[in-house]
């Protein structure tokens, strides 16, 4: 049964782009794939439009890059996990056989990746303080599990 949506969001992933994809589309869970293209600078978009056409996914390009919170729609995953833990669920994190993921230490300078990671960090940190009573229903939750 096809039931869960992917999100991916990419910057400058030309050369990865196309195996995350088909990776995933084998899962016998996914049923539809959006990739967030986050104002690359590459051929990124060039080859999310060619996998379009191959495997029909939904395609989102930004015009200029504001970091992958912005691209989950300012925080999403963030939301996603607290929304998760405040109703008791467990969030799991799967790992896809013969998938790399490169950091950003991969991609771009230190200082760029820092700045990035300092970014991401204040997203967060924002996403957190605008939603205290899914944290709370969170730490109540995990209390009555200990």
């Amino acid at each position: 049964m096809k039931i869960t949506s992917v999100i991916i969001c990419v910057y400058n992933e030309e050369k990865n782009i196309k195996d995350v994809v088909l990776a995933i589309s084998e899962s016998q869970f996914v049923g539809e794939i959006i990739v967030v293209n986050d104002g690359s600078t590459d051929n990124s978009k060039k080859e999310i439009e060619k996998l379009k056409k191959e495997i029909g996914i939904t395609s989102i390009h930004l015009k200029v890059n504001k970091g992958k919170g912005y691209a989950m729609a300012v925080g999403v995953e963030t939301l996603i996990n607290l929304y998760y833990q405040s109703e008791g669920k467990t969030v799991k994190y799967v790992m896809l056989k013969g998938l790399k993921h490169p950091t950003k230490f991969d991609k771009v300078s230190k200082q760029q990746a820092l700045r990035e990671f300092i970014k991401e960090g204040n997203q967060i940190a924002l996403t957190a303080f605008k939603n205290f009573d899914l944290i709370t229903s969170s730490l109540i939750n995990k209390s009555k599990i200990s």
